[in-house]
Parts: C-alpha cells; sequence; structure tokens
C-alpha cells in the first residue's frame, strides 16, 4: 500500500530550504519505503525545486509541484490534489 506524505512549502523566512531538508533526511533513514513525496511549492523563488531535484533525494520519489501564490490552506489542498496513495 503506497502512502502519500503531502508537504506544502513557502520560503519561511529563509529556512524553508532547511526544514524541508531535516524531512527529506528523516525520510531517506525509514525502512518502509512504499510512499512518494509531494511537494507543492509556494515560494517565489527556486531554492524548494532545486532541492527536489537534488540526486541525494532520488529515492524519495518526490512529485514537485509549483503552486501559484496562495494561501496555507489552499497550497495544502493542492498537495492532497496530487497524491495517488492512501
Amino acid at each position: 500500500m503506497k502512502l502519500s506524505i503531502c508537504i506544502p512549502t513557502y520560503e519561511m523566512h529563509g529556512r524553508a530550504r532547511e526544514l524541508l531538508k531535516r524531512s527529506f533526511d528523516m525520510l531517506k533513514k525509514q525502512t518502509y519505503k512504499d510512499f512518494e513525496v509531494i511537494i507543492s511549492d509556494n515560494s517565489i523563488d527556486d531554492v524548494i525545486k532545486n532541492l527536489c531535484e537534488d540526486p541525494t533525494y532520488q529515492s524519495l520519489n518526490i512529485k514537485y509541484a509549483r503552486s501559484s501564490r496562495m494561501g496555507a490552506s489552499v497550497n495544502t489542498n493542492e498537495a492532497i490534489k496530487r497524491a495517488k496513495g492512501n
């Protein structure tokens, strides 16, 4: 059974990359591997996109999508809409 991990992102005063990297590093340590990571990025730059494309995290099955500038609730719903797992 595939699990979808939905993560809506935004700049977070310059800390977004650091916090998302920490999440990715924790996910890499998991023994359960049947999951996808859905990123709905509400940032104005490519920092999150570049992290998602980093070869270090290829094994995480990351699905990245840039969201237009929207509020947190809409961004969260965008991530959930893209989920294919349970």
